[in-house]
């Protein structure tokens, strides 16, 4: 069984969330709960993240620094992994950008809880914008 965060480590990880949509219509009780979920990752420059032949088997919430595309260069959005989780059709491949990342990740099975417990947060998925890369 999964052990909560250190409240200590909660508040930032709560800001962080608050400050990426769809996370931001979330209560603070919500929020809160998320943060005790979500596993914190860290990648140094150029790390591979995704190898991109397999959908993410999470969401990856981009908190600092960035991930890159390998297939078009291009700085990756926010969110990544969305598509995959819902479609199960594999993202490209992602590394670290030149500041490194650092990454929030819920776990599949917890982004499917959060999509029926929080309608907040599915609201706020079906309001974001399309990828730049979606097809007409």
């Amino acid at each position: 069984m999964d052990r909560p965060a250190p409240a200590s480590d909660l508040d930032p990880r709560i800001a962080a969330l608050q400050a990426v949509r769809p996370f931001e219509r979330l209560t603070r009780q919500e929020l809160t709960l998320v943060a005790e979920i979500v596993e914190s990752r860290a990648f140094d420059p150029g790390e591979i993240v995704h190898q991109g032949e397999r959908p993410l088997p999470a969401l990856y919430v981009t908190i600092g620094g960035s991930l890159v595309r390998h297939d078009n260069g291009r700085v990756a959005a926010t969110l990544n992994g969305l598509t995959d989780l819902l479609t199960y059709e594999p993202s490209p491949a992602l590394h670290a950008g030149a500041a490194g990342a650092r990454l929030l990740v819920i776990s599949q099975g917890y982004f499917f809880t959060l999509m029926q417990e929080c309608p907040e947060f599915l609201l706020g998925l079906i309001t974001l914008p399309p990828p730049e890369d979606a097809q007409p």
